[in-house]
């Protein structure tokens, strides 16, 4: 993906994933901020939004952002990742076990 041309619409994604639209909307927002690689102007702007997406309450928005995290895997300490690895819900437990396949950054603990 061309990530230029995803430029103009970061703060729209963002804002609408923190917004009070419907789940599955504000999931959607987060999914389309990734790009499958590193993207340092989006990376400066998701920056302060990934550790709160992390810790939502929402199974979708936290399992999105573990999906995002793949992107930016240098974001996410060990810890959390070892946390979201451990989640009680599936859709996060599988969200994370894909985040730390594909960056291949798992910590043995």
């Amino acid at each position: 993906m061309d990530a230029s041309n995803l430029s103009p619409a970061i703060p729209f994604l963002i804002e609408l994933a923190n917004s009070n639209q419907d789940i599955k909307i504000r999931r959607d927002a987060i999914f389309c901020l990734g790009t499958g690689r590193t993207n340092d102007n989006i990376k400066v702007k998701v920056q302060p939004q990934l550790k709160k997406w992390l810790d939502s309450k929402d199974t979708g928005i936290k399992s999105a952002a573990c999906l995002l995290a793949a992107d930016y895997p240098e974001l996410i300490p060990a810890s959390k990742r070892i946390e979201l690895l451990k989640e009680k819900n599936s859709e996060i437990r599988d969200a994370a076990t894909l985040f730390v396949a594909v960056t291949q950054i798992a910590d043995e603990q």
